[in-house]
């Protein structure tokens, strides 16, 4: 049996098909799915709070919220996990691959959750046909890049 730090629960964005989280639940991962939580349709402005306040670890792919709402989930200490590889043209990630990168690395992400003093942030993706890889974000740094390549982008668009 797994074993899990009690204190870990995970949300599937409904970015992601809830059959994924479906799936993990009857094998004893601690899950659950924007569907299973009437979530579907909430903006992530509201999202990101409640989340903190059910002190969930999100699992998504949402790039936008990572891109508009980077400063929210920083602001609210959420823990997340974003699939990469979904929304490629080629080789495009189906749910059984996301379901094979959150069964074989869930465990590990628990414990790094659990273990933090803080948020923590990953990236979770395939490399070749089945192997997933877990790799750490740094999302601090990751807004002051997002901010910093904002005002480079402001200063260009100025008329002199």
């Amino acid at each position: 049996m797994l074993e899990l730090p009690d204190s870990i629960r995970f949300f599937l964005d409904e970015s992601l098909t809830p059959g994924v989280a479906d799936a993990l639940l009857l094998v004893g991962y601690p899950i659950t799915s924007a569907d299973q939580q009437c979530k579907r349709g909430v903006k992530d402005p509201l999202l990101i709070p409640w989340l903190a306040a059910e002190d969930y670890v999100w699992i998504t792919k949402d790039d936008e919220a990572r891109r508009e709402h980077l400063g929210d989930i920083i602001k609210a200490k959420i823990s997340t996990v974003w699939i990469m590889g979904i929304d490629r043209k080629k080789n495009k990630i189906s749910p059984l691959e996301v379901h094979l990168m959150l069964t074989t690395k869930l465990r590990r992400i628990a414990i790094a959750v659990d273990r933090a003093r803080g948020p923590v942030h990953f990236e979770i993706y395939l490399k070749g046909e089945d192997t997933p890889v877990l790799s750490p974000l740094d999302l601090v740094t990751l807004k002051r890049k997002q901010t910093s390549k904002q005002r480079r982008l402001g200063r260009r668009r100025r008329p002199h």
